[in-house]
């Protein structure tokens, strides 16, 4: 799948997520407001229904008693006032509950006291006795059953105010898993997508720095099909060209060191005939050009002969003869070997060796090769009147010795500290910077790598440099 398309199938997962829990919020809210209408509208109708019809029955005991005392018919009017509200209310309570599903007992109460109450003034008006209109014991009774409908009206307003809480609980739990459940998708959503973006970055990016730190170009793994995949896919196909190219030339390299080195070995012994004047005597300025021809053709051997090691190097084909090396003794003699480049040009050399080293395990000649290429960067790009010093002192944390060769040159920049090791680069300023093919660090790096040990570079500008190498402790 795609990076876009992984981009959209995670948009619709979150809005997937987000309308679920809208939806379950929203029936929730739905049953919440249905149970609040009940709540509000029908039980508070049925609260002052039931404070009207006791108001209705003490009005209508109250003017019976007036009616009594003064004998006046706008009592009577008054009370069948009252009656009629009172029937009112009875019918309006029964609809109420008849919209709540229950039963229709306050319809039976009505049409029972609707007879009462008929009979009681047809009875007083008719006979002129003085019998109540409505008897005392029936008006008590019913105001026992209102009082009794309305506390049990009241008991089911609590109860569904607690369910009206309860359901708001549930609504508050499912906005929060709903709210979770979002920024759970959206993480762990991020972080796949992340991680799928960002595993074939992190692959090309030490593909693309194994070709700047070490000039090797290898493939990477990166299987996936969106558009890195595709990127991925270009840059093995670039790195399987450059691998061949890089082999090709690696061979045509050999072959033309091993091809030049025959004639050049016959035209050196040539010139040595030649200054030993077995093809007749020789003036001093021909004596003068012979002895700068050997030491050109000496200069090419020596290149010859690099070139021949890079490529032995960077076929696995490292030869070495591992024993116990002294790591004093092995500086010492480094220095001895290097003191004749180090006078003429003004730099003084000197060693700072931790006491009580443990030997190392290496390749005696190998290892002065690298501290003499080191020694000879460092005197090359030291100015005149500087010091460069070599350093062994344990690796710290690590298992091996450390060795180091500072010197207080120009500094190399931070953006060419990858490449320093690469064949042929050579570092740009500085009084040695045009001086030898830029192979003796390249070889340094493959000799050191070839022991087991890593190599590095510490150096800012104006700062001078610092390189560095480790090498196994012997057991």
């Amino acid at each position: 799948m795609s990076i876009r398309g992984r981009f959209l199938l995670w948009y619709l997962i979150l809005l997937g997520v987000f309308y679920v829990t809208v939806g379950t919020l929203f029936l929730q809210l739905h049953q919440a407001g249905r149970a609040t209408d009940r709540v509000v509208n029908i039980r508070y109708r049925i609260h002052s229904l039931c404070g009207k019809l006791l108001e209705e029955l003490l009005s209508m005991e109250e003017n019976e008693k007036k009616y009594r005392i003064l004998k006046k018919q706008e009592y009577v009017e008054l009370f069948r006032g009252s009656r009629d509200s009172f029937l009112e209310a009875l019918q309006e309570l029964d609809l109420v509950h008849g919209e709540l599903g229950e039963n229709g007992r306050w319809g039976q109460i009505r049409e029972g006291f609707q007879v009462i109450f008929a009979r009681g003034l047809g009875h007083q008006e008719s006979s002129g006795d003085g019998g109540s209109w409505f008897p005392e014991d029936v008006a008590r009774d019913l105001m026992s059953k209102i009082t009794e409908a309305r506390a049990e009206n009241q008991r089911k307003v609590e109860s569904e105010l607690r369910q009206l809480q309860a359901s708001s609980r549930v609504a508050q739990r499912w906005g929060l898993v709903g709210l979770l459940g979002s920024a759970m998708a959206g993480i762990v959503g991020l972080v796949l997508l992340t991680y799928s973006v960002t595993r074939p970055l992190e692959a090309l990016k030490r593909g693309i720095r194994s070709v700047l730190r070490a000039g090797q170009v290898e493939p990477v793994a990166v299987s996936s099909k969106d558009e890195l995949g595709e990127v991925a896919r270009a840059f093995n196909e670039m790195a399987g060209r450059l691998r061949q190219e890089e082999r090709m030339r690696s061979d045509f390299i050999a072959m033309l060191s091993h091809e030049i080195r025959t004639p050049l070995t016959s035209i050196a012994e040539s010139v040595n005939l030649v200054e030993e004047e077995v093809a007749g005597s020789i003036n001093e300025r021909q004596r003068r050009l012979l002895r700068i021809a050997r030491e050109e053709m000496g200069r090419v051997t020596e290149l010859l002969t690099q070139l021949m090691k890079v490529s032995r190097m960077e076929a696995g084909k490292v030869e070495l003869r591992p024993r116990p090396v002294e790591p004093a003794r092995l500086v010492a003699a480094c220095l001895r070997r290097a003191e004749p480049l180090a006078e003429p040009a003004g730099v003084r050399l000197r060693a700072k060796v931790t006491p009580h080293l443990p030997q190392v395990m290496a390749d005696e000649g190998q290892l002065q090769q690298v501290i003499l290429n080191l020694l000879g960067n460092a005197i090359k790009f030291s100015p005149s009147g500087g010091e460069v010093v070599v350093r062994v002192e344990p690796e710290g944390d690590g298992p091996g010795v450390r060795f180091s060769v500072e010197d207080r040159g120009p500094g190399i920049p931070q953006e060419e500290h990858s490449m320093v090791f690469q064949k042929y680069y050579r570092i740009a300023g500085g009084p040695g910077a045009q001086e030898g093919m830029g192979l003796g660090l390249s070889i340094s790096r493959h000799i050191v790598e070839a022991h087991g040990g890593i190599m590095g570079l510490e150096s800012r500008p104006g700062q001078g440099s610092c390189f560095y190498f480790t090498v196994p402790r012997a057991r």
